[in-house]
């Protein structure tokens, strides 16, 4: 099954996805916009928004967030514009910007032709995801409380499912997390002070209707 940001589901992807008789359910991603098993996610963007976000160096915070929520991020760039002509921009400057995701951030970029081509390629890494071999574990498998706590702590701002487990092993209670401080959330890795102070904020905001 893949997990399809809730913004992203009225896409024609999503509709391409849905005549192939994919399996799908819409819910809001911290990050990225297709999410296959636990560590895949798919950032998607259009060949225009792709180089708009390199040159005001926004894509670089969306993917950082997506490597620290999943273990294999990834990049679709979607369009038959050519790259070099959408903007005046130097091609050696987005020659650099590129080489700099798949080097220095580790995320690999697939360009695709348009929204069946990405469906297509959505496909093939469900598929591929599937078909891979597991590696055997000596670990017992969580009970589904212990996947309750990793779903419930995942959905806070800032927090994929990596770092949910990471939070979880610090203060073992969901209880001991909502009454702990900005400071002890700090020491959590990959945790930043804002991202703290938005899950304290979280924790003890009172509800409005």
């Amino acid at each position: 099954m893949i997990i399809v940001d809730s913004r992203e589901f009225k896409s024609k992807v999503v509709k391409y996805l849905f005549e192939a008789d994919v399996e799908m359910q819409s819910l809001q991603l911290l990050s990225g916009d297709y999410q296959i098993g636990e560590d895949i996610c798919i950032e998607r963007k259009s060949v225009q928004d792709f180089v708009d976000s390199l040159v005001d160096k926004r894509i670089f915070e969306q993917l950082r967030v997506l490597k620290q929520s999943y273990k294999k991020p990834l990049l679709i760039v979607e369009g038959g514009e050519h790259i070099y002509s959408v903007r005046k921009v130097h091609p050696n400057a987005i020659r650099g910007l590129i080489a700099s995701i798949t080097l220095d951030y580790n995320v690999p970029i697939i360009f695709s032709q348009n929204e069946e081509d990405t469906a297509n390629y959505i496909i093939s890494l469900m598929t591929r995801s599937v078909n891979e071999p597991k590696p055997l574990s000596k670990v017992q498998k969580k009970t589904n409380l212990s996947d309750i706590q990793e779903a419930i702590v995942s959905n806070l701002p800032g927090v994929g499912i990596k770092s949910a487990r990471k939070i979880l092993l610090k203060f073992k209670t969901l209880k001991n997390l909502f009454n702990s401080s900005v400071e002890e959330l700090k020491n959590v890795e990959g945790i930043g002070g804002k991202n703290a102070e938005k899950i304290i904020e979280t924790a003890t905001k009172e509800y409005e209707e």
